[in-house]
């Protein structure tokens, strides 16, 4: 009964991200690549339809 209750962690932990988080240094970098691909979705299509407005 025991082995059963610690089968999700023991399933967490062969995960590639969970042992990538151990690493605290690396969270702000993934933070980072978030913001930056969240801004080129918002920036790029923003810029497509000013242009568009304007070309006709």
């Amino acid at each position: 009964m025991i082995l059963l209750a610690k089968l999700p962690q023991l399933a967490a932990c062969k995960w590639s991200i969970v042992r990538a988080i151990k690493n605290r240094w690396l969270v702000p970098f993934l933070n980072l690549g978030h913001l930056l691909d969240h801004l080129a979705m918002l920036v790029f299509p923003t810029a497509v339809v000013a242009i568009g407005r304007e070309w006709n």
